[in-house]
């Protein structure tokens, strides 16, 4: 998520928007939840969430740990308030730097604050029952995010002064699990002027995010309809290599069995070598009349798409004709 964030053309967007992330913080000491809980008899962070059920970490918390960052994932940008720095718009990423964790957390990863390093918050070693039960505390008292697939007609209706407010539900559905769909927060790309612009942020974006294997794709506006740039080329050559040949295979047949010699010498292998000749004339017509459309269009600064070559082949049936 933070590489296709920090690719050139796609807007920067804090960590802790991506739903994985923001639980992650949630089951840590970092948890924000119940400064500002909507009950206050109810503390809301997942630490003080006891999972019971039939698994082996029965009577459980939903607490996270700190692992070191060795894979260079971004640390939260914190601006002490006596610095003369510039404040910043985003926050960053969800690790922290040694120097601004607690001592609890320090301790019981026995780290200290002056190490140098970096931590990230992880959940480890949870069994599905628990991460479910977990994930729905979560959204409960969050709100949620990630476009998780819940079950239906499963959520509370939302009452307010004792009476229902219709089609207002709280955000405590009981999710699929194992879960089999999530989504990032929503990204803006920036800067696309060109049609290359374009192109160009879905072949970054797709280095990091296009993988079976981590079940991880792109998806949007750009990545719908400019999908067919990133071929445009191949399937441009590909249509009239295509249509040349087959136009010759077509002319060669067509003359062979249209052909009717006056003269009784005029041959089975003249008929065919005279056959083989306008194949030939009209292939080499097509070419002719390919390059100058296909040069003088793109001389123009006629974009290559769907369309354009389309019309780049059909100059080949008014030609062959």
């Amino acid at each position: 998520f933070e590489d296709v964030v920090n690719t050139t053309f796609v807007a920067r967007t804090d960590t802790k928007w991506l739903w994985i992330a923001d639980f992650n913080l949630w089951t840590t000491r970092q948890c924000l939840e119940n400064f500002d809980p909507d009950d206050p008899s109810q503390k809301e962070c997942g630490r003080d969430m006891m999972f019971v059920g039939d698994a082996a970490d029965n009577g459980t918390a939903c607490e996270g740990k700190w692992i070191e960052n060795t894979i260079g994932l971004a640390n939260k940008n914190i601006k002490s308030v006596l610095s003369d720095d510039e404040c910043s718009p985003f926050e960053g990423g969800i690790c922290r730097p040694s120097s601004e964790m607690f001592q609890e957390d320090l301790d019981a990863i026995n780290a200290t604050s002056s190490d140098g390093k970096s931590y990230c918050p992880i959940f480890d070693g949870w069994s599905e029952l628990k991460l479910k039960f977990c994930v729905e505390k979560w959204r409960e008292y969050t709100g949620g995010r990630g476009g998780i697939l819940v079950e239906e007609n499963t959520a509370t209706p939302f009452k307010e002064d004792g009476v229902e407010r219709g089609g207002e539900f709280i955000s405590d559905d009981q999710i699929i699990s194992p879960i089999p769909l999530s989504s990032s927060p929503t990204m803006y790309a920036t800067n696309l002027y060109t049609h290359e612009d374009t192109v160009e942020m879905i072949r970054q974006t797709r280095e990091f995010c296009d993988d079976a294997e981590t079940h991880c794709f792109m998806t949007g506006i750009p990545f719908d309809f400019w999908e067919q740039y990133l071929t445009v080329d191949s399937v441009l050559l590909l249509l009239s290599v295509s249509s040349v040949g087959i136009g010759f295979v077509m002319a060669t047949v067509f003359l062979f069995f249209m052909l009717d010699p006056a003269s009784k010498e005029f041959g089975m292998k003249n008929k065919i070598i005279a056959s083989l000749c306008g194949g030939i004339l009209i292939a080499v017509t097509n070419i002719l009349c390919l390059v100058p459309v296909i040069g003088i269009s793109l001389l123009a600064d006629v974009s290559l798409t769907a369309f354009s070559n389309m019309a780049f082949v059909l100059s080949v049936g008014f030609a062959t004709e």
